[in-house]
């Protein structure tokens, strides 16, 4: 890696010392957080459902 030459920027290129890059970041972080629990928030009232059906 150390003999690789740099590529100039092109227009597809995102800075990693911009605002948008920084932005970004912090919503894909959030995003995949909030997946990462989604399930939990789901199946809890699908559990209460078959609580309060089998009579328990």
């Amino acid at each position: 890696m150390a003999q690789k030459k740099k590529v100039p920027s092109s227009s597809g290129t995102l800075p990693t010392a911009s605002v948008s890059f920084a932005t970004w970041t912090i919503l894909v972080i959030l995003i995949i957080g909030a997946l990462t629990f989604f399930p939990q928030f789901a199946t809890g009232p699908i559990i209460e459902h078959l609580i309060m059906m089998g009579g328990n």
